[in-house]
């Protein structure tokens, strides 16, 4: 199995341990996936969006030259879209797989959608 954790995961509200005060935590989407494009179509199904790669059309977020492509389109339902990125956690490795959907998963691994990291 796979965590996925993103933006339209829901959140828990956990208790630190201290009086009064509780930490907010994504509860991460769990499913069976051996690529990182059936684990994105899993949480796209799963919350109703849609992640697209991102075409380097933004003037402030272009690609350099020679640059391979990397980031994707996170569409809501409600028509809101921002750019995310998508990294997976193996272990303490944390592996960029820019826009290649065709990365294997393995056990245990975490797929991050979050803020442009790289």
């Amino acid at each position: 199995m796979v965590s996925i954790h993103g933006p339209s995961n829901r959140t828990k509200r956990t208790p630190s341990g201290r009086e009064g005060i509780v930490l907010l935590r994504s509860d991460p989407l769990v499913v069976d996936a051996d690529t990182l494009g059936s684990a994105i179509a899993a949480y796209s199904r799963q919350y109703a969006v849609r992640i697209r790669p991102y075409d380097g059309s933004d003037p402030q977020i272009p690609f350099g030259p020679g640059e391979l492509p990397k980031y994707f389109f996170y569409e809501k339902s409600d028509g809101s879209c921002r750019l995310v990125d998508i990294h997976v956690k193996r272990g303490t490795e944390s592996i960029c797989p820019r826009q290649d959907l065709s990365v294997p998963l393995r056990q245990g691994d975490e797929v991050h959608i979050g803020e442009l990291v790289c």
